[in-house]
């Protein structure tokens, strides 16, 4: 009777003990379970965040790149900058050269003009001599032509007494006839000394014609000369501003000379920081490439973990059934 009590209280318990380790492994597997579901979310997350990391990475490596790109092109517009400021400063030389000629010639062809204005003031001077001498001339065969004037109403009046002293001459007879005589020559004196003085009186007015027509000429001369030295002179004027502008090229050429230079020297100073950038973006991006790739080797380690995570909890619960039954 003691024995069969005995046995009875050791079966209860061992029944006792078997529910105890039932319920410690069921609450063992459900600890496990959620540790499983955590570290599945947690790995979930990670792996979220491994795709969030490895998109801003891709989008930073593309930014550096199209920045090391962009970089680039400015460096070759920078340069060809400079060949241009090189290429403006050979030509600035070549206009400075040209403009130094243009004085030169521009001095010279002043100089001339100077020397035709002493030129043309000196034929002036000398025609306003020529021009007073024809007008003493012509004022000379004016008083010729009175003395001729004179002469011949000398001659007619000659003549006409020469005819009345032979007249009276031959009414004295025979008395008369050496006084007639003279009278006779007188008269043919007279009448030669009129036809001379006709042909001076002819002469005269043709001499005075001629130098009316020379004292016209003369004075159309002397206004030519009087027009050719004030067109000198506006010539003169218009060669001063040419020397003035042409002086003040080589000043407008040493600015430009300058602003060049210090464009040059700028476009140098701005290709070594841009040169100092590209540097920085070229590191940048193979930084960015190498983090990009471990976030891949991280993103595939992290989708690895998700699906052991995931397996893991699937075999827990196949356990825990099985343990069920």
């Amino acid at each position: 009777m003691m024995e069969a009590v005995e046995t009875t209280d050791e079966n209860n318990d061992e029944e006792k003990s078997d529910e105890d380790g039932d319920v410690e492994v069921k609450r063992s597997y459900e600890q496990l379970q959620s540790v499983i579901s955590v570290f599945s979310g947690s790995s979930q997350e990670m792996l979220a965040s491994a795709n969030e990391v490895s998109n801003s990475i891709q989008q930073v490596a593309q930014g550096a790149n199209d920045q090391s790109n962009d970089i680039i092109k400015i460096v070759e517009n920078l340069t060809s900058l400079s060949k241009e400021t090189d290429i403006v400063q050979e030509k600035l030389l070549v206009v400075k050269k040209n403009t130094n000629e243009t004085e030169t010639k521009a001095v010279e062809g002043e100089e001339k003009i100077y020397e035709l204005i002493d030129f043309i003031v000196k034929i002036k001077g000398a025609f306003d001599v020529v021009s007073e001498n024809i007008n003493n001339l012509s004022a000379t065969v004016s008083e010729i032509g009175k003395i001729t004037d004179v002469i011949n109403a000398i001659s007619e009046q000659t003549n006409l007494l020469a005819l009345n002293a032979s007249i009276e001459a031959a009414r004295a007879g025979e008395q008369g006839k050496g006084f007639s005589v003279v009278a006779e020559e007188v008269r043919k004196l007279a009448e030669e000394s009129k036809v001379s003085s006709k042909k001076i009186i002819n002469l005269v007015k043709s001499i005075s014609q001629g130098t009316e027509k020379v004292i016209d000429n003369s004075g159309k001369v002397g206004i030519l000369l009087e027009d050719q030295a004030v067109i000198a002179n506006d010539s003169i004027i218009s060669f001063e501003d040419i020397i003035g502008s042409v002086k003040s090229i080589p000043v407008l050429i040493k600015e430009t000379e300058e602003s060049l230079n210090k464009v040059s020297q700028n476009n140098i100073s701005v290709l070594g920081m841009v040169k100092n950038v590209s540097e920085v973006a070229e590191v940048t991006s193979a930084a960015s490439e190498e983090i990009s790739a471990s976030c891949e080797d991280l993103l595939s380690s992290c989708e690895e973990i998700s699906g052991l995570s995931v397996k893991l909890e699937k075999e827990v619960e196949d356990l825990k059934n099985k343990k069920a039954y």
